[in-house]
């Protein structure tokens, strides 16, 4: 019987962790999309180079210099 008691409180702990890792994760994603919203409605201000514009080409990035 007190094995059965302490095999539950195992269960018990184990899924509280596993829940617990969930939120943390949960958290970390909406951070960084909504740090990806920021950067999105303020692309310039994010960036090292302030002054350039990063055009996507199909193979090759290149940068124009305003």
């Amino acid at each position: 019987m007190p094995e059965r008691k302490k095999l539950l409180l195992w269960l018990i702990a184990m899924i509280l962790i596993f829940l617990l890792l969930l939120v943390i994760i949960w958290l970390v994603y909406n951070y960084r999309i909504h740090q990806l919203d920021r950067q999105l409605e303020h692309p310039l201000s994010f960036s090292y180079y302030p002054n350039t514009i990063i055009q996507a080409k199909p193979n090759n990035l290149k940068t124009i210099c305003i």
